[in-house]
């Protein structure tokens, strides 16, 4: 595929290449070199990344998974939950020696463009580059996942609440273009269009938190599945406990801790729940979701969480299906 971008364009374009390999590593240099993109800082560990997203306003990052220094796919999320870089809409190409199912499972949730499995070849890497200025995807914000829309069709993982995509900020596109990009304005785009995913963000991880306690608190009525129900009820109390800004949200902070050394209590003793208990989870675990969906009303949010719950329940079933065939195949 041809890049869809002159020459002159190519030296603005500002590239952060991480390789552990020197070979692979000087070879990627020299071939994106030959093409023009001059303006191109090579790295061997994932320890001095940090550095080079504060020295330069990095366009596109390519990278080893398996760099050392660090975990590569942890450095993306956190990039995506805008807590590395300016500009958390970077395009990135992760390169892999070999993966298998967990694997490429991993990659693609860490939030990455595009993924290259080695020996990575120029037309290769200029194929993904190309695809990355002409038909970039748009983003996607979930519960877990901040990053590019994968979706086939109209799957939706968040059972039935609705997952809006966004189109982010797309620096390569823009100097392929040959656009003047202003800092400021940029970074002014950058902010709204932040502000939109934390907003999202938000909601999906409240909603989680009323979710997991309906479920935790069915499955403890039932006697039966409540340790995995409990333990995932913290994990979504914990998402959501990262991602919220303590200084705009101090108070829903506060009950967010209450709740989870109420859960903790609970996940030691669960045959000695009270209703008492469930009651004190449910009020707390409301009451975080309605500071942020105040102007959703109870019976909406009531069957909101029965259809997630049965959604939830069908995925588990159809697993618990293919796990039954694989064994017996």
């Amino acid at each position: 595929m041809m890049l869809p971008i002159d020459q002159q364009a190519r030296q603005s374009v500002r590239i952060l290449l991480v390789e552990t390999d020197p070979l692979v590593r000087e070879g990627l240099r020299a071939s994106l070199s030959q093409e023009g993109f001059r303006s191109l800082v090579s790295l061997s560990s994932l320890d001095h990344v940090r550095d080079g997203f504060d020295n330069m306003d990095v366009d596109l990052l390519v990278m080893d998974v398996n760099a050392r220094g660090g975990d590569a796919c942890e450095l993306v999320r956190k990039l995506r939950y805008s807590r590395t870089a300016r500009n958390p809409f970077i395009s990135v190409i992760l390169t892999v020696l070999e993966t298998n199912t967990g694997d490429v499972e991993k990659l693609l949730n860490s939030g990455a463009d595009h993924i290259v499995v080695k020996p990575i070849s120029p037309k290769a890497l200029f194929d993904r580059i190309a695809a990355l200025i002409a038909r970039r995807r748009p983003f996607v914000a979930t519960s877990t996942y901040i990053g590019p829309d994968r979706r086939s069709g109209s799957r939706n993982d968040e059972g039935t609440q609705e997952i809006p995509v966004f189109t982010v900020p797309n620096t390569l596109k823009l100097k392929a273009e040959r656009k003047n990009i202003d800092p400021e304005e940029l970074q002014r785009v950058i902010s709204a269009a932040l502000d939109t995913i934390d907003g999202e963000m938000l909601d999906k991880l409240a909603f989680q938190i009323v979710f997991q306690e309906r479920r935790t608190k069915e499955l403890l009525a039932a006697g039966k599945g409540y340790f995995s129900a409990i333990a995932d009820f913290r994990t979504a109390l914990n998402n959501f406990r990262q991602y919220v800004d303590p200084a705009r949200h101090a108070g829903v902070l506060d009950l967010a801790e209450k709740l989870d050394i109420k859960l903790l209590s609970i996940e030691k003793a669960p045959r000695s729940v009270t209703p008492r208990d469930l009651e004190l989870t449910e009020k707390l675990s409301l009451a975080i979701y309605m500071a942020f969906k105040g102007d959703e009303g109870t019976d909406a949010l009531a069957s909101k969480i029965s259809s997630a719950l049965e959604t939830f329940a069908k995925k588990e079933q159809s697993k618990k299906q293919g796990a039954g065939a694989r064994s017996s195949a």
